[in-house]
């Protein structure tokens, strides 16, 4: 793997991140990609450890992210409840997943839109 790009995680500050939930503090995820010839290698897990540390660094409260209970997404629950993760509202098979970093973490607030496809 050293020297090679086998994946790639994009996060946000909250306060610049343009399409909501809304909160305080927070860092967002918003892509967490490893292909799939390094899959279940513990990639993910590293990058996240990393997003971690670049938040608590940042004086980040928590991390968010939205995860999806369909397999097929790029941003599966169940990655994410292994690395203690936890649902704190849902939209469908939506759902807004946060590690909280400090006590002082407020929960953000879940934004749902009323467009429809």
């Amino acid at each position: 793997m050293k020297g090679k790009c086998v994946g790639f995680l994009n996060m946000f500050p909250i306060k610049i991140f343009p399409w909501g939930p809304v909160g305080k503090e927070l860092f967002v995820i918003t892509c967490l990609f490893v292909t799939r010839d390094y899959q279940k290698n513990g990639v993910g897990k590293r990058m996240m450890s990393s997003a971690i540390d670049i938040a608590m660094s940042s004086s980040g409260k928590g991390v968010i992210l939205f995860g999806y209970t369909d397999p097929k997404w790029y941003l599966p629950v169940s990655f994410f409840e292994k690395l203690d993760l936890s649902e704190i509202s849902r939209n469908g098979e939506e759902r807004l997943m946060m590690l909280v970093l400090s006590s002082k973490a407020e929960i953000p607030r879940q934004i749902v839109s009323k467009y429809t496809y």
